[in-house]
């Protein structure tokens, strides 16, 4: 075997040793009910958007949250894949940042938490994605068969959707500021509570299927609909991604906050785990990134 094979081999080893570790780790995260993240009252919690393997914002956020010397600081991470740019290059590299998350996560456990998005349910799932004609899905694979070969980068790509599955679809703290992807349709909607999100992830994909896809993919922000969902979860405040904003954040009705951390303008919120906050209380403590 050449020198080069090895090691790629040694790579390909390390990598799934890796992603395997992230995966039962998010499955066993203490603060962890189901697919919901219970924060506790104690600390801070740093919250970002939708990242889209911006290495550069994803840097940025490793060193804002500085979780070693902060050990009672939370981090909300999600929808970490699929570059919105990388038809340019004919090949997706967010793979290199999806590593780091796993990383991040077997470094500090009950620190990092992640949040599932469309992209991320949509290759678990092996649903197509499309941008400006090209097909997002074909770019991720090309990225990693690229960097893994044709035979170990199929076991990579599978090591990667196990790490999506163990991933959460909401998080809460004690005084009921709610996370999630998104928000879903008006004819969904009455039919989430907490009791939904403290149910496991293979039990939702199995018989929930059709609610777990409306919470990454629905885009309803109607005020009628933000305060029945608001209600719904026991939440005074609802903090979502998955919507591109122009300036990094956007408030779209009166219970709703959006947060965009994939470009120039990425934002991110730092809270007190103890402090209740209004939705205008959050909007003061969006800063941007760079």
């Amino acid at each position: 075997m050449r020198t080069a094979d090895r090691r790629r081999k040694r790579k390909v080893r390390r990598v799934l040793s890796l992603l395997g570790k992230a995966s039962r780790l998010s499955y066993e995260d203490p603060y962890r009910k189901g697919v919901l993240i219970e924060l506790p009252l104690k600390g801070e919690l740093l919250i970002t958007g939708d990242l889209h393997g911006h290495k550069a914002n994803f840097d940025k956020i490793v060193e804002l949250a500085d979780l070693g010397r902060n050990p009672y600081r939370h981090l909300i991470l999600q929808e970490l894949i699929h570059q919105l740019d990388c038809w340019k290059r004919d090949r997706d590299l967010s793979y290199l940042v999806l590593e780091r998350v796993a990383e991040l996560k077997a470094t500090y456990p009950d620190q990092v938490h992640i949040l599932m998005g469309n992209h991320e349910l949509s290759e678990l799932q092996g649903r197509v994605l499309y941008k400006d004609g090209r097909m997002l899905n074909n770019l991720f694979d090309r990225g990693i068969l690229g960097c893994y070969g044709p035979e170990d980068g199929r076991l990579v790509k599978q090591a990667y959707k196990r790490f999506f599955k163990s991933m959460a679809l909401g998080a809460v703290t004690k005084t009921n500021i709610f996370m999630c992807h998104s928000i879903p349709e008006a004819r969904y909607v009455q039919e989430y509570d907490r009791d939904f999100f403290r149910q496991d992830i293979p039990t939702l994909l199995r018989k929930r299927r059709v609610l777990v896809e409306e919470l990454v993919w629905g885009r309803d922000y109607s005020p009628e609909v933000a305060e029945t969902y608001a209600q719904r979860v026991g939440a005074e405040v609802v903090i979502v991604g998955h919507e591109p904003c122009e300036e990094g954040h956007d408030v779209p009705n009166h219970r709703t906050v959006i947060l965009d951390s994939k470009d120039e303008n990425g934002c991110y919120i730092l809270l007190r785990l103890n402090q209740p906050y209004s939705q205008k209380g959050i909007i003061n403590k969006i800063s941007r990134l760079h």
